[in-house]
């Protein structure tokens, strides 16, 4: 696939461009021919990894985040109400109102919400790390090429840094000023990872923030929610953790009273 759209692109022989387009010029001249002088392209490895990784991140990690966030106000009544107190101030009552960057950004408990659902549901828990040098920690010894299994997850909830960490609290990502607790100001540096850190850290970290919130607003500004027979969700990790079974009741404001699952619709 990747060869055949290469050639499609050298030959002139399309005009729309995709993600994987994008990919395959980046770094080539007008000509699509040499390559910017000090720079060279993607090799297929490069462009398959690239692909994988930013569909994991932008439709599966949004996916079962958005699960997760539905899944934990559902469970906790007081949160609903201060999110749709916060909606309901900074948009208005019409459910139609167009939501605007700078609107998101004045939902301060929204943002607590969603940073607590990445600190205590994060749909990507386990992150991989290689050392390309040598590398000394305390007594243990490391060579180049060393794997590491990075569990953000056991970091971001540990009662060590965090408050009854198995508690699902955005009020902990609140300043004391703005009716928090102000838990999240002393955590130590890399107490809260939920998309890595250093020269690593996920590009698409600010993206999914505002995804989720954008979703949030969308859907709990227009439908109430209800657990059935208060089940847990379920979910399995595949690279991401996946839900595979959540069904919760939903009605809108004119009693249309609808069951969705994560696979779709049922009457």
């Amino acid at each position: 696939i990747i060869q055949n759209r290469r050639d499609e692109i050298r030959n002139g022989s399309t005009t729309n461009f995709n993600l994987l387009d994008l990919l395959l010029i980046t770094n080539l001249s007008n000509d699509s021919e040499e390559y910017i002088e000090y720079e060279q392209s993607l090799n297929d490895e490069e462009i398959e990894g690239n692909l994988v990784e930013i569909t994991a991140a932008s439709i599966e990690m949004t996916k079962n985040a958005l699960s997760f966030l539905v899944y934990n106000v559902a469970k906790n009544p007081l949160i609903l109400e201060k999110l749709r107190a916060e909606i309901l101030k900074v948009f208005g009552s019409d459910t139609n109102l167009m939501i605007t960057y700078e609107a998101l950004e004045n939902c301060r408990y929204l943002d607590a919400l969603v940073k607590e659902l990445l600190r205590h549901s994060n749909p990507g828990p386990y992150n991989l790390r290689v050392l390309d040098s040598y590398e000394c920690v305390g007594n243990y010894h490391f060579s180049p090429g060393t794997w590491f299994w990075l569990d953000h997850h056991r970091i971001m909830n540990d009662s060590n840094h965090w408050k009854e960490p198995t508690k699902f609290n955005p009020d902990r990502f609140l300043s004391e000023e703005n009716g928090g607790t102000g838990e999240f100001n002393k955590i130590c540096k890399n107490g809260y990872v939920p998309f890595g850190g250093g020269l690593r850290m996920c590009p698409g970290r600010n993206i999914v923030s505002i995804d989720l919130k954008l979703l949030a607003v969308l859907f709990f500004r227009k439908y109430n929610i209800e657990l059935i027979n208060n089940e847990s969700i379920k979910f399995v990790y595949r690279a991401t953790n996946h839900v595979h079974d959540f069904i919760i009741k939903i009605s809108q404001k004119k009693n249309n009273n609808i069951v969705y699952n994560s696979f779709g619709f049922k009457n």
